[in-house]
């Protein structure tokens, strides 16, 4: 920020946006801030605001890729991969998972080239990215 004057309010929004408001009533917005995840500290303020699913990397893979997701409560998870017909093709999360960032490797060894769907629920939540295999 560039101000010279002391900083009287500040709040970073859950999605990483940070605001500040200045002694003389100037208002300032942030670049989107990328939290750094750490084990240090209490638990409660690692564990993520909001269910989310990133893409898998590397995308196209062979034969391995990791995904990464992050639950807001402990509870059951389940995570399921289907192929472009929407058949099933290998569960590789079906339990309970507590709060926090995870991520789940697929092997696809023995599984044909092509477009697969990764679909992961939680709770009353749902999110599903496309994978590309390639042989």
């Amino acid at each position: 920020m560039n101000t010279n004057t002391r900083i009287k309010w500040l709040e970073i929004t859950e999605n990483g946006d940070g605001y500040a408001i200045s002694e003389d009533n100037k208002l300032f917005s942030t670049v989107k801030l990328k939290l750094i995840p750490s084990d240090i500290g209490d638990s409660r303020e690692n564990t993520p605001f909001s269910f989310t699913l990133s893409q898998n990397y590397p995308n196209p893979f062979n034969p391995e890729t990791v995904i990464k997701f992050s639950i807001p409560e402990t509870g059951p998870v389940k995570g399921v991969v289907y192929d472009i017909l929407g058949r099933e093709v290998r569960t590789l999360l079906n339990g309970d998972m507590s709060a926090g960032n995870h991520e789940v490797k697929f092997d696809a060894k023995g599984i044909a080239s092509g477009i697969y769907v990764f679909r992961l629920e939680a709770g009353k939540n749902s999110l599903a990215i496309k994978m590309v295999v390639g042989k």
